[in-house]
């Protein structure tokens, strides 16, 4: 069952959600508790969808056109889930309002040059969501090349779907790289961070609410 059995929502949109929701699928069952979490994601995002804002994006950060076209160019080209989810990301990148994540301790201090994140639904407080819904977050996350994303924690628990190279870690433990195509869940409230390597590092994060 694909969200588009139920949902009503842009074809674009629709299209990105089905092949995030199947790479995950794939790999979600090599970490405890992500077959659940997956399941409430499908469940959430199953539902009627929710109003979409009418507003035209603003421009995005410098940062995001040069580090987005290359990362999604990295994604296409690793095959398997990391392209079926950059292709679609693709068409969907110019109704997407990027901005940099404030309130956490910068590793670098042209921090908020280095990064850029998007969430393309949840509540209708976060900047330029395409779906509103208070059941499910689904976003992105852009991190420059050689930068570090700082350690942090939330309660609900968050699925990511890796398109590109780049390391995660939990709890201050190692570094580890699922690498594209590759999925990483963090538990509720787990301390974690993660940080790019030589290219820009692209994913894509869902957090059952």
């Amino acid at each position: 069952m694909t969200a588009s059995d139920f949902a009503t929502r842009d074809p674009a949109l629709q299209a990105l959600l089905d092949h995030l929701l199947e790479g995950i699928a794939a790999r979600a069952d090599t970490w405890p508790g992500g077959p659940e979490a997956l399941a409430q994601v499908r469940g959430a995002l199953a539902g009627s969808a929710g109003p979409s804002p009418d507003a035209k994006p603003p421009e995005p950060p410098p940062v995001v056109p040069a580090m987005l076209a290359q990362a999604l160019a990295d994604g296409a080209a690793a095959g398997g889930s990391a392209a079926s989810v950059a292709e679609a990301l693709a068409k969907v990148s110019p109704q997407i309002t990027w901005y940099v994540r404030e309130g956490l301790t910068p590793t670098c201090e042209d921090f908020a040059d280095r990064h850029a994140l998007a969430t393309i639904i949840g509540p209708e407080d976060r900047p330029g969501v395409l779906e509103v819904r208070s059941d499910v977050r689904v976003g992105i996350s852009l991190v420059g090349p050689h930068t570090e994303y700082p350690d942090h924690r939330h309660p609900p628990e968050e699925l990511y779907l890796a398109l590109t190279p780049g390391e995660w870690r939990q709890d201050l433990g190692p570094w580890f790289e699922p690498g594209p195509s590759g999925v990483v869940f963090n538990t509720s409230n787990i301390l974690h961070g993660m940080r790019a390597g030589a290219t820009p590092q692209l994913a894509l994060w869902c957090l059952p609410i």
